[in-house]
Parts: C-alpha cells; sequence; structure tokens
C-alpha cells in the first residue's frame, strides 16, 4: 500500500488491521480495476495502490482488494475470534494465534473469554470518526466482494462453505482487538483453556 494509505490507518482501532493487510495484498497478480469510483492499480509486483475521495471509499477500495485476493483467509479469521474453530472444523484441528498453534477448541476458549464485546462496543464509540470511517467502508468492501462474488464466494478453495457469510460490525473489531495479539497476549490459549481444569480443555464459554 502507498505510504499515505497507511498514515490513514495509524490510531489503536486500526493500526493492527493496516499490518495485517500489508502482506497479503502485496501477493496479488498484476492488474488494474475500479470498484464503485475507487481506483485499485497494482504495480508489475503485484502491490496494490489504492486511490479514493474519502476515508470511507478508500476502506471499501483496501476491503474489496482484500477480499478479492485472501477472502478465505479473512472468512477463516472471522470463524476464529468468534471461537467457531471447533463447530466448522473439528475439535482436534489447529489454529494459528499470532505464531504459535493451539487445538481449535484451546483457540475458541481463549478468543470466547478473552474479547469482551462490551468493551470493544465502548472503544468503537470512542474511536474517531476517521478510524469509524475506514473500517466501516472495510466491512463494507469485504460484503460487496461476497455479493458479486456469488453465493458465500470470499473465494476459490471455500466458495460455498458454510463458515463462509457476510461480516458484521462485532466480527470487525474482535478481528481487530485480537490481531493485537500479535503483541504479546497469543501465548495465552492453552492456559485459558486448561484454567482449573488440571491442563484439561476446558467447556466453551458461552458468546
Amino acid at each position: 500500500l502507498p505510504a499515505r494509505t497507511i498514515r490513514y490507518c495509524e490510531t489503536p482501532m486500526t493500526r493492527h488491521v493496516a499490518w495485517l493487510l500489508i502482506g497479503t495484498l502485496a501477493m496479488a497478480t498484476p492488474s488494474k480495476a475500479d470498484v464503485a469510483g475507487i481506483e485499485v492499480v497494482r504495480t508489475s509486483h503485484g502491490v496494490p495502490h489504492i486511490t479514493a475521495s474519502s476515508y470511507e471509499k478508500l476502506g471499501f477500495g483496501v476491503g474489496y482488494t482484500y477480499a478479492t485476493d485472501n477472502g478465505c483467509l479473512l472468512a477463516e479469521q472471522v470463524v476464529t475470534v468468534n471461537g467457531e474453530r471447533s463447530l466448522y472444523f473439528g475439535v482436534e484441528g489447529t489454529a494459528l494465534v499470532g505464531v504459535d498453534r493451539f487445538s481449535n477448541l484451546a483457540s475458541d476458549i481463549f478468543h470466547r473469554a478473552y474479547l469482551d464485546d462490551r468493551m470493544l462496543s465502548a472503544a468503537w464509540r470512542k474511536a474517531s470518526p476517521r478510524s469509524r470511517q475506514l473500517l466501516q467502508g472495510f466491512l463494507a468492501g469485504y460484503n460487496h466482494h461476497l455479493d458479486v462474488s456469488g453465493p458465500q464466494g470470499a473465494g476459490v478453495s471455500c466458495k460455498g462453505a458454510s463458515w463462509v457469510r457476510p461480516m458484521t460490525l462485532r466480527d470487525l473489531y474482535r478481528m481487530v482487538e485480537a490481531s493485537a495479539l500479535l503483541a504479546g497476549g497469543a501465548t495465552l490459549p492453552a492456559g485459558f483453556a486448561g484454567a482449573g481444569q488440571g491442563g484439561a480443555p476446558a467447556p466453551l464459554p458461552p458468546l
């Protein structure tokens, strides 16, 4: 992304989203596209440059482009932050949290217990208008890609999967908060899962 775009993502609510997007956006194939009046131009190395007339449109361009390139990864992240991996991928499967892998059950227990929707909702209300516009645009861009790519069509490898669905605002701010785990909390899922159980996985707390 051009430096100007990243500068728009400097607040606590958006900083981690920016870093989450940079690496995956750069993997796309070279092209030029215009979506809803937002210009997305890719260099010969596949790096997208997004030009928009407002922060919300800029967020839309980033969300749409990300979904085009890596929609399945983002759809899976929505499952992860809602603590639903065991439901869709099995209890014994694994989840990447930060740089470590944990069982899906441990990941589910951790994300349900660690992410506080009431606190995150309050933080959202206190975020700057610019931050909210960027994230609301990102949300709309991702969901627009699902609309135009067919039923539940986040990407070729997961198209039609039962766990692919439109993203909600709640999903988004849980995902933003979860990305902050890269700074240190990513080592905690096993401890949360085994707390009070002698190391055995605890039952899933309600969402």
